[in-house]
């Protein structure tokens, strides 16, 4: 199927205002050339008027009788009426003057400017003269040695261009300009008609496309904009569209990050409240003198500084998100055998798995792997994937392995934990901004949702990946590019 194209549009639309003129005027002249040659140029009943007309001035001349007409008035009567009865005058000369003439005097003036009355005296041929508005008719007879020229004008339908009298030219003038009239109003009543259709083409997407930026602004984003059949217009459109969706999809998600926020504002300002309510308990126990033994306030003294430290720690993820949304997050990257560090924090970890309910089973394939860490956040990053994992155990006491490995120009490290995993729907939501898993990681303890988050763009900014599946719990796979070594692959 062929696109339509607003150029295509265009196009013809040019060259129809193009050709529709020139059709039109090619039209009109040939209106004008049918008025012309039926007013001017003489039709075949014109051209028998004429031919009667010198056919009677003929048989009328032939029937004279030369010498009585020179001498006898009444014949120069019955010529006179025979001619005034066929439509015509007759002047008769001879070599020494005129014998006989009944012209008046406009018709005398007006055959003046055709010939010349002295010349005519010797006249040999019959000549035919057809000018405009009247016939001339010169006729040589010559009797009994008597010759005498006959001048017959007769006024005729005819003129030098057949039918070319004074109305004739009014008619021609008049049909000349209402015909040009006619031509420039129909050119311009078809330009508006042809620039309208081509205007309401144009305008009518467009105006639906501000119909469509009104509809975004009350908040509607579920009518398409559709019936746009020109390619340009129809991208436009498109996009329009395309536009349309991926904003309410963001209006959505925003909508989604900030009840997200919410929720984590408020369960942070839970986390902080509880701690906080002990912290502020054992205080007043201890100001009270209810711990009244060493062993006591020892005791409320040490429960106290953990939930202290429990407080520090939200602080602390609070104080870094902010850090990251501000881009001022400065990393420290240093040359580091990935398999110490790991081996160094879990051996820190076990020391007090019995408080942690936790411990860290550790595997490596004992060899050097070399990556660019910045120790302090890489220690944020084992430290919330394993905090995460304790959070949402199903036991008492939670199992997590370590594993390395190496792997093309990466290193891979695989944390699994004994959980109950994560629904396969969610797993790759698992790492956005205020995440949380509703339904079965849930059920120990309320979480902020920035502990992965905080894991995935710390990893990210090494220049490595994080992804989560289920696989008898949860198994997090981090990869870091491994460090290279001149003259070594």
């Amino acid at each position: 199927m062929r696109k339509k194209t607003m150029r295509k549009k265009l196009f013809l639309s040019n060259l129809v205002m193009v050709a529709f003129p020139v059709l039109l005027m090619a039209t009109f002249a040939w209106g004008f050339l049918e008025l012309v040659q039926n007013v001017i140029i003489p039709s075949d009943t014109k051209i028998a008027s004429v031919e009667n007309l010198v056919t009677s001035v003929e048989a009328t001349l032939d029937a004279v009788d030369v010498k009585m007409l020179l001498t006898d008035v009444q014949a120069q009567n019955d010529l006179e009426q025979r001619a005034k009865k066929d439509g015509y005058h007759v002047m008769a000369l001879n070599q020494d003057n005129i014998v006989f003439s009944n012209l008046e005097k406009d018709e005398i003036r007006y055959l003046n400017k055709y010939v010349n009355i002295d010349k005519l005296k010797n006249k040999e041929r019959d000549t035919f003269i057809q000018r405009i508005g009247a016939t001339i008719v010169i006729r040589t007879i010559e009797q009994n040695g008597q010759k005498i020229v006959f001048i017959a004008t007769g006024s005729t339908e005819m003129g030098i261009l057949g039918n070319l009298n004074f109305g004739s030219l009014v008619t021609i003038g008049a049909s000349a300009i209402a015909i040009v009239v006619a031509a420039i109003l129909a050119i311009i009543l078809f330009s508006m008609f042809l620039s309208q259709l081509m205007t309401r083409q144009i305008m009518a997407p467009i105006q639906r496309l501000a119909d469509g930026a009104k509809r975004i602004q009350t908040g509607n984003f579920d009518e398409e904009i559709t019936g746009v059949e020109e390619e340009e217009l129809k991208d436009v459109c498109d996009s329009f569209n395309s536009m349309q969706v991926q904003l309410k999809a963001t209006l959505e998600q925003n909508k989604k990050y900030e009840k997200a926020r919410t929720d984590m504002i408020s369960g942070i300002s839970h986390d902080l409240r509880t701690p906080l309510t002990s912290v502020k308990g054992y205080i007043k126990g201890l100001q009270d003198g209810v711990a009244n033994t060493p062993e006591k306030r020892a005791k409320y003294l040490e429960v106290a500084y953990r939930k202290a430290c429990e407080m520090d720690i939200l602080l602390q993820k609070l104080f870094f998100f902010s850090k990251m949304e501000t881009g001022n997050m400065p990393l420290h990257f240093v040359e580091t055998d990935l398999a110490a560090y790991l081996k160094g924090f879990v051996d820190a970890f076990n020391i007090e798995k019995e408080e942690t309910h936790a411990e860290i089973e550790w595997e490596s394939s004992g060899r050097n792997h070399l990556v660019q860490v910045d120790s302090e956040q890489m220690h944020r990053v084992l430290t919330n994937i394993v905090e995460n994992s304790i959070k949402y155990r199903r036991k008492d006491r939670s199992q997590i392995r370590f594993s390395l490995t190496s792997q093309a120009d990466e290193e891979v490290l695989i944390i699994q934990d004994d959980g109950d995993g994560v629904p396969a729907e969610k797993l790759n939501q698992l790492f956005e901004q205020f995440y949380r898993v509703d339904e079965a990681r849930n059920t120990k303890k309320e979480g902020n949702g920035l502990g992965l988050y905080i894991v995935k763009y710390i990893v990210e900014q090494h220049g490595g990946s994080v992804k989560a599946e289920n696989h008898d719990g949860l198994r997090i796979t981090i990869t870091l590019p491994r460090v290279k070594r001149e003259g070594k692959g």
